[in-house]
């Protein structure tokens, strides 16, 4: 500042040496903002003023909608920072070119140009380090409210039982929830071969499920020569095989025809010519993280029984907790050895009494290798001591056929019954329908205890035989349902287990079985007591009056 206090011998020199000395001071503001700005992306901050709030906070806050403000401040802080570097360059060449005019004036002596330059950079230097002080200071808050917001607010679906601290990246992570899928470069082989197969599947179904016209087949088939009959007969009966790679022929429907070569045009040029353009969904450090969340033997990840919250456990206090449940002999027993094999021809002996149809269905539904059962517990965040719920995956078991086929008989009989309520709008539409509600009405609830595991097997039977007034096919559910009640095996652990009182939460008749017995128990209620005003129950849960 003492420069510009000097005389000078031009008004107009002086002019231009003040604003010269003036840029010097943007130059050092701009400067300094750039290295600011630039800590702030590599820090992974944000300034007060560059964080876009959510204009819908009122009415819809969510943590999607917050991470899609931070997305957006974080895409301003680099476009700010893009705009100063441009903004230095301007004020670099404007500063040139003005020490140039300067230099060449022929009135500027060699010592004037002299104290000129040292009192220019003396400011510059000056302003920038009380400048950077300033920011480093700002910078510093910024980390400490990181800090805190990061320890005080994590994600809201993710809840840390464990004793394992996660990092932000880790937490960033399962914040996405267990479904997420990271992009990957597409497997074009896997991807055709898979393609293929969905379209085979297409063109079975077409072929078995809507044949062609009858007049049409029987004229023709008069015309077929035996030999040509035999042949048609023998792919209909391999198709039905497992195993068999028959495809129906092509031309039997052209608009499934037209789908089929419509869908494959689009997959080649939406997903396999656009792979190498594939845009990334996760961070490098998220990345990373999913590897040493996976690797890591101390802890274990579910899913929430209820809520989709991400739950992290101890592995030691989950492993207790199931060993806890299934050391309670009533529900569970330990195997000696593996029963596969006993149980598959168990299972081969009951499909030679039963008609081909079923057969064939069963068998088309039934591993040729099945394995033990998966069990596996759902954490109750919403119960004191976080109890788990017990599941059995019954995917690839020897009871998946047989569950699956009972699944289709008993679900029409237990969506019929007058007390079974679909969702919400069903239920506010059956309060309607009353009329002359007296004062007095109670609105009650009840549910029943882990449901599943405790129906008896003599009752849920009892049960499935008065739901079905057909005595043969009552019969035949009552027996195929007993099968997958009592083989239902699972291994936990090194171990074998046998569930011996009630149904597994897993197996694909469960919701229906629990329905039908639910239904029937509340049937039973009625001929002894008085009939409430309304009763209904919500699907596979405890009666709801």
């Amino acid at each position: 500042y003492l420069y510009t206090s000097m005389t000078m011998e031009s008004t107009a020199f002086s002019r231009m040496e003040r604003k010269s000395i003036n840029l010097m001071k943007k130059l050092a503001q701009v400067r300094t903002d750039i290295t600011f700005l630039s800590k702030c992306k590599k820090l992974d901050v944000l300034p007060k003023g560059l964080y876009i709030r959510n204009p819908l906070k009122s009415t819809y806050c969510t943590d999607y909608s917050e991470k899609l403000c931070n997305i957006l401040s974080r895409k301003l802080l680099i476009h700010l920072i893009g705009l100063m570097y441009s903004k230095q360059q301007r004020i670099k060449q404007e500063i040139s070119e003005l020490d140039s005019s300067i230099g060449n004036n022929p009135s500027m002596q060699t010592r004037s140009w002299q104290i000129f330059s040292k009192t220019k950079e003396t400011i510059y230097y000056t302003l920038l380090t009380e400048l950077q002080k300033k920011k480093e200071k700002k910078l510093s808050k910024l980390l400490h409210l990181k800090e805190i917001k990061t320890t005080q607010n994590p994600p809201s679906n993710i809840i840390n039982l464990s004793s394992h601290k996660l990092s932000q990246a880790e937490e960033s992570v399962l914040s996405r929830g267990l479904s997420f899928c990271p992009a990957k470069p597409t497997q074009t082989i896997q991807l055709c071969g898979d393609l293929e197969a969905f379209f085979r599947r297409l063109r079975l179904k077409e072929f078995f499920n809507y044949p062609t016209d009858q007049s049409t087949q029987q004229t023709s088939s008069q015309q077929q020569s035996p030999s040509r009959i035999s042949n048609t007969q023998t792919s209909v009966q391999n198709s039905r095989n497992k195993n068999s790679t028959w495809t129906p022929p092509e031309g039997r429907n052209p608009s499934l025809d037209f789908y089929i070569d419509c869908f494959r045009r689009r997959a080649q040029a939406e997903i396999i010519d656009k792979q190498h353009h594939l845009k990334q969904n996760l961070t490098r450090a998220e990345r990373d993280s999913i590897n040493s969340l996976k690797n890591n033997p101390d802890i274990i990840i579910k899913e929430a029984d209820k809520g989709g919250a991400v739950v992290i456990m101890d592995r030691l206090d989950y492993t207790q907790e199931a060993e806890r449940q299934l050391s309670n002999t009533k529900f569970y027993k330990i195997l000696p050895s593996d029963p596969t094999e006993e149980y598959k021809r168990e299972l081969n002996k009951i499909l030679k009494t039963l008609p081909i149809d079923i057969q064939e269905h069963i068998h088309m539904e039934t591993p040729q290798e099945p394995r033990p059962g998966k069990f596996y517990l759902l954490p109750k965040i919403h119960k004191p001591g976080n109890p788990g719920r017990p599941i059995v995956s019954g995917i690839g078991t020897i009871t998946v056929g047989v569950s699956g086929y009972m699944d289709s008989i008993l679900r029409p009989y237990a969506i019929s019954t007058p007390s079974y309520l679909r969702d919400t709008t069903d239920f506010l539409r059956k309060i309607q329908s009353i009329e002359n509600l007296p004062e007095n009405t109670i609105l009650a609830t009840m549910d029943v205890e882990a449901l599943y595991t405790n129906i008896p097997h003599a009752d849920g039977l009892q049960a499935i035989r008065n739901i079905i007034p057909d005595k043969t096919t009552a019969q035949l559910a009552t027996e195929l349902c007993h099968f997958v009640l009592t083989h239902n095996y699972f291994k936990f652990g090194d171990s074998l287990y046998l569930q011996v009182n009630g149904t597994a939460m897993g197996t694909r008749m469960a919701p229906q079985y629990a329905n039908t017995v639910v239904a029937n128990l509340w049937h039973v209620c009625h001929r002894r007591h008085s009939k409430p005003s309304l009763w209904a129950r919500t699907p596979s849960a405890g009666p709801r009056e």
